[in-house]
């Protein structure tokens, strides 16, 4: 039965029997659009928690494998050349296919493995460093962030991948592949590969080598999050 058939005429109590009011649709609508803002930003949040995560898992991923992979082969093989963002050696290989990596006169079979898997004989691997096709670069400044904890924050470091390169023997380039995504940084003056005496100092002549890698990665955010490690590798033979 109506209001009016109960004789009320425009009474809230009418009014709330028949529906909602007004003011009681704006609240409501009011209060869902918190709700709905509430998720999203948990969602958002959640999301970004989970980036981070993997990009944190994904940089020690990329930097375990950069150093085992490169201070392996360094130390089973010779260096024949290095300088800041490069190295390039050759491993022993059984060129003669004798079972073995010597060559008849008992000297050391020295190449690589190029990258279709067969072995060459006075062939290079080279591990160096190519920067990105963006042309990315991180200002330690800009982000007041010490990448290469030198006490400053002055550098800028451009982003890039290391490739593995493979070289004949003249030492022109036979291939290339990437063995990390463009997550690496490098600037001249802050060394990927330094050689080093036994004391430890940058040495021209040194014997051994210091590899140092800063990996990074940045969130849906535009936050950046980085990675610096660093070991010494002394080679089981002489270095060229």
């Amino acid at each position: 039965m109506g209001c009016e058939a109960k004789g009320f005429y425009n009474t809230s109590a009418c009014r709330r029997s028949d529906g909602v009011t007004l003011i009681e649709t704006v609240i409501a609508v009011v209060l869902f659009s918190f709700i709905i803002m509430a998720i999203y930003a948990i969602d958002r949040s959640a999301k970004n928690t989970y980036d981070v995560g993997t990009g944190q898992q994904d940089m020690q991923r990329i930097s375990s494998r950069l150093l085992n992979q490169i201070s392996s082969a360094f130390i089973q093989g010779r260096m024949t050349f290095a300088n800041e963002s490069s190295l390039t050696l050759q491993v022993p290989v059984d060129h003669d296919d004798d079972d073995d990596v010597l060559d008849d006169n008992y000297m050391i079979e020295w190449g690589a493995v190029d990258k279709d898997g067969v072995v060459q004989r006075g062939y290079s691997v080279s591990y160096a460093f190519v920067p990105a096709a963006s042309g990315k670069t991180y200002s330690e400044s800009a982000l007041d962030i010490d990448f290469n904890e030198d006490g400053d924050k002055s550098d800028t470091f451009a982003l890039g991948a290391i490739h593995k390169q493979w070289l004949d023997v003249s030492g022109t380039m036979a291939g290339s592949s990437p063995i990390s995504t463009d997550k690496v940084l490098f600037e001249a003056g802050s060394p990927i590969f330094a050689r080093i005496d036994d004391t430890g100092t940058a040495d021209a002549a040194g014997k051994n080598i210091r590899i140092f890698f800063i990996v990074v990665f940045e969130d849906r955010r535009n936050n950046v999050y980085h990675r610096a490690v660093r070991t010494t590798a002394a080679p089981r033979n002489p270095i060229e």
